[in-house]
């Protein structure tokens, strides 16, 4: 077990959405040089210069300030917990507790404060839009709802049922045209929020096969096609002083779409969950430091040119 991996940090860049625009947010770096005090003497100790690496309190976006400059913010960092019920309180009581991170913290380094989010990843209000969900299904056409209406991104059913409804209209002139058949299947997108590193069998790969996270029903799915980029990603471990391992990598921004065959009710209510499931603990290898972030059927496909 590499329990030491879980310490580095990932290679790749996040995006995230904020004030209805993507950025990718870059955390500022700088280096503090100091100087040892002799132990002996109690004054400076010849050839006791240290360097050290620090984050700071600032980050940069990729939005630009009406002189041309980035945005800077307050550097924010998000983490999600994945625990047993049992211990959600313990994590409530002791999270807070903690006021520092990193090294240097006699220094007045690393001082931090942790906000709890009770957000849950799979709520009952998602559970409450499968009826609405399964009537998509069982008809070709598109809904007619007003996909331009208020919409709640952070629900999981209402993005698979918008996205679904602009894909059904854009079909709409290609079967006027007789060009393509009516199809009542369901369709959602995995979209790369980070680099992620995918193995099939054991295999690199850069496709996200369906049976690579739906274990059931990988049967039940089609990759109907994938738009993604190679990465090789690699680094350095400060904690065993050696190269990391070299990998291929689908780069952040990739976006696999599928097809679902099946529409019985319990299978789509499974396959709801399990996509949930995967929006919270992420996709491939090394997830738990950073790589493989994903959502299902992005907000990003109904905005610049829908679907």
């Amino acid at each position: 077990c590499e329990v030491d991996r879980k310490t580095d940090t990932p290679a790749s860049k996040f995006y995230m959405q904020r004030n209805e625009k993507y950025t990718s947010p870059r955390v500022y770096i700088k280096r503090l040089s100091r100087t040892a005090v002799s132990r002996h003497r109690a004054t400076t100790g010849e050839g006791l210069l240290h360097t050290l690496e620090v984050m700071t309190d600032r980050m940069e976006l990729d939005e630009e300030e009406s002189a041309g400059s980035k945005r800077q913010i307050a550097s924010v960092f998000q983490t999600q917990i994945v625990a047993d019920e049992c211990l959600i309180p313990v994590l409530k009581e002791q999270l807070p507790k903690i006021f520092s991170v990193g090294s240097g913290r006699s220094r007045g380094m690393g001082k931090v404060q942790f906000k709890w989010n009770d957000e849950q990843p799979f709520s009952a209000a998602t559970l409450n839009r499968l009826p609405e969900l399964l009537r998509m299904i069982s008809h070709s056409e598109a809904t007619g709802e007003d996909a331009n209406k208020e919409t709640r991104d952070d629900d999981l059913t209402d993005r698979l049922i918008r996205f679904n409804t602009y894909l059904r209209k854009e079909r709409e002139a290609y079967d006027i045209a007789k060009q393509l058949q009516p199809d009542a299947a369901l369709y959602f997108t995995i979209d790369l929020l980070s680099d992620a590193i995918l193995v099939d069998d054991g295999a690199p790969t850069l496709a996200l096969f369906p049976n690579m996270f739906l274990k059931k029903f990988g049967g039940s799915i089609d990759l109907v096609h994938s738009y993604v980029e190679p990465r090789i990603v690699r680094g350095w471990s400060e904690a065993h002083g050696l190269p990391k391992q070299t990998m291929l990598a689908s780069r952040m921004g990739g976006v696999f779409l599928y097809r679902v065959k099946t529409n019985h009710p319990d299978d789509i209510e499974e396959i709801v969950k399990m996509l949930a499931e995967i929006e919270t603990i992420g996709v491939g290898l090394f997830t738990e430091i950073g790589y493989g972030h994903v959502r299902v059927c992005s907000p990003f496909h109904r905005e610049v040119e829908p679907v």
